[in-house]
């Protein structure tokens, strides 16, 4: 039986037969025929507060639905608004929205290829909107599913709640305090469930990323695992994994694989830390950390090129490896090359030189931006000026390298004169003899 709006007493109410409860009718319009009239009651276990000054005030909450003509309840009284156009009524719920016929039957209109289409979710208590996604969550029987645009069902009616997130492409459904979540596998073009004895933790550059008794694993978009569920954390980039096992550091390559198409080691995890100099999807080094020394391993030649040997001290700029050298800086704001015994080959001066000369007062960072040694030289950037140094720290050229307005061959007195004379500042003055004295040239 319908819930339905009465009169007691010359006042309206909502009955609800379920449990026999009246709640007063706050907004009531009498009823049309064959449409739908929006009603409200105020709902006393919710209140907003607002602050003016000092002074608070509390504005009351009501829930909206809609009645039809026999003053029945055809849309549950359970949502913030009702908006009305073109004989659908959209129930609107936070950021939800929810479209109904004038039989208060869920329906949804989309196009395909120009052509309007309706679908009518039969049985249905109400489908969320679409919002140009190819399924979503409706309920039924007081349970909750998921439909697909063309009103078939993707997911039974059978769950306590469902919830989509698409940033993360991952459906979450709870069934009797059992949680499962599903995720789509673009490769398998489907959505398919994950071990329950797993939980989604994030998804990152193609890999689905799990977790399990606090250890994390991945899985590709295939659905298979690639990461075993052994590692404490887990930093993921296009072509190699940083984790922690046993709180050691190591690597996995993304470009290998071993048993059951699981990621290949490719850096035994013994080493206290594991550093990175790029933000990047795709590193070159790593740079490797073991009883306070640190060493560089290539990536691409999976070998390493420096065993660790460098203080902590000093700071490694990966992306200046070049014939067995390395930029590094310290905290103390000193800049310079190193070779791979650990050696300082030289130091740049803080202070900017010109044509062999130091220009006094002019202090400019040392920015690594233009590679490592090639030949036996290496570029470093000064803010407008780069310097080019041999292994034995000679300068031996400093150039300057941003454009200057002193480089080019305008006039720019010349071109403002003639930009005058042709009235761009105003029209001559009438009788104008051809003095042009009063412009001050």
């Amino acid at each position: 039986m319908k819930d339905k709006i009465v009169d007691i007493e010359g006042k309206k109410f909502l009955m609800n037969f379920s449990d026999n409860s009246f709640l007063e009718v706050a907004d009531y319009n009498e009823p049309k025929i064959n449409t739908l009239t929006p009603f409200s009651y105020i709902d006393t276990g919710e209140t907003s507060e607002r602050y003016f000054g000092d002074i608070n005030y509390s504005k009351e909450n009501k829930k909206w639905g809609c009645i039809n003509g026999r003053n029945e309840v055809v849309i549950p009284c359970i949502y913030d608004n009702i908006d009305i156009g073109d004989n659908i009524f959209t129930g609107v719920k936070g950021l939800k929205r929810f479209g109904f016929d004038a039989e208060g039957v869920p329906i949804y209109k989309y196009r395909i290829n120009g052509i309007e289409k309706t679908t009518r979710f039969i049985g249905w208590q109400y489908v969320e909107r679409f919002d140009d996604k190819p399924i979503s969550i409706g309920a039924k029987n007081g349970k909750i599913g998921i439909v697909k645009i063309d009103g078939s069902p993707f997911l039974p009616p059978e769950y306590d709640s469902i919830c989509i997130d698409w940033s993360k492409k991952c459906i979450t459904t709870e069934k009797a305090g059992v949680t499962t979540q599903i995720l789509y596998f673009e490769q398998k073009k489907c959505w398919s469930p994950i071990p329950s004895e797993f939980s989604f933790y994030k998804e990152q550059l193609d890999l689905y990323i799990l977790k399990r008794n606090g250890l994390f694993a991945g899985m590709d978009k295939a659905g298979n695992f690639v990461i075993a569920p052994s590692f404490s954390s887990l930093e993921i980039f296009r072509n190699v994994i940083i984790g922690t096992y046993n709180g050691k550091k190591g690597a996995l390559s993304r470009t290998e694989t071993i048993t059951s198409s699981f990621y290949a080691p490719i850096l035994p995890f013994v080493y206290d830390d594991i550093k990175i100099r790029t933000a990047c999807g795709t590193l070159s080094h790593l740079i490797i950390v073991k009883n306070g020394l640190q060493g560089i391993f290539c990536i691409e030649d999976k070998e390493i090129i420096l065993e660790p040997r460098i203080n902590e001290e000093y700071y490694l700029y990966t992306d200046t490896i070049g014939e067995n050298a390395i930029g590094f800086s310290t905290k103390q704001g000193e800049y310079g090359f190193m070779d791979f015994n650990g050696y300082i080959l030289f130091t740049i001066n803080r202070f900017l030189v010109f044509e062999g000369k130091k220009i006094d007062g002019c202090k400019i960072p040392v920015f690594f931006h233009f590679g490592g040694f090639k030949n036996g030289v290496v570029i470093v950037g000064r803010g407008d000026y780069t310097e080019k140094y041999d292994k034995s720290g000679h300068l031996l050229e400093t150039k300057w390298t941003r454009c200057s307005y002193g480089d080019n061959d305008i006039d720019y007195a010349a071109e403002t004169w003639d930009a005058m004379t042709d009235g761009m500042y105003g029209d001559m003055p009438d009788g104008f003899d051809d003095d042009y004295s009063f412009l001050g040239h």
